[in-house]
């Protein structure tokens, strides 16, 4: 990745990151008080993060595979979506992974691994079909796939990563940052009120991107 490209960038992931790093928090002081709503998928994510480090503390090599299985899953999803032509991929317990795939090759693909809870993503377009009866069930299912993606980026997202480094660690950070931080702001909008509320929360931080460039002097109390 070229210097212009990340100079030009870095700052957009920072304004997005004081935007929806803004609003995120207010969501997550709205489910503080109101968590009777949310219960299901908070039992999820507690679940999740015991199992997760029941199975870490036993050094279960079937979670090394599934983790590394998912991290090679996300590279090959971005690969299909930016037309790429897929070759193979790879994935094991102690030798890591690999995605080999003919056409370009963007930040977006190398980073998404560590910021796009894949596993929950698919879920997310479930969900609106459900009926209500099977929510309660089913929230638990998410909670606990959010928790494994938030647990095992905090792992996999290390200075040493080759993906990291390609893209460069300041560019990378701030990227995987603000990513992850709107991608939770928009889950919990989802389970308040689905799609509309999550387009409802984009528009808003996309709006408060617009007022920190055109009025620097509010971003400056806002950060001050």
């Amino acid at each position: 990745m070229s210097l212009i490209v990340r100079i030009l960038l870095t700052p957009v992931w920072i304004l997005g990151l004081i935007a929806f790093g803004s609003l995120t928090y207010q969501l997550l002081q709205f489910v503080l008080e109101n968590h009777q709503l949310y219960l299901p998928f908070l039992y999820g994510m507690g679940g999740g993060f015991v199992v997760f480090y029941l199975l870490l503390f036993n050094k279960s090599t079937n979670l090394l595979w599934f983790q590394t299985l998912t991290h090679e899953l996300t590279h090959a999803l971005f690969n299909i979506l930016f037309l790429n032509k897929m070759a193979y991929l790879f994935a094991s317990a102690g030798k890591g992974g690999e995605v080999a795939s003919r056409g370009s090759h963007n930040f977006i693909i190398l980073l998404t691994p560590y910021c796009f809870p894949i596993i929950t993503f698919f879920l997310v377009l479930v969900r609106p079909f459900l009926q209500a009866s099977s929510l309660h069930t089913f929230d638990i299912i998410f909670g606990v796939t959010y928790m494994y993606h938030l647990l095992t980026f905090l792992q996999q997202a290390t200075p040493f990563q080759t993906d990291i480094t390609k893209c460069g660690l300041l560019f990378s950070y701030t990227f995987i940052v603000f990513m992850n931080v709107f991608i939770a702001g928009a889950l919990i909008c989802f389970l308040s009120g689905d799609f509309p509320a999550v387009w409802d929360y984009c528009k808003t931080g996309a709006l408060l991107i617009r007022d920190y460039v055109s009025n620097p002097a509010f971003l400056s109390d806002l950060v001050f």
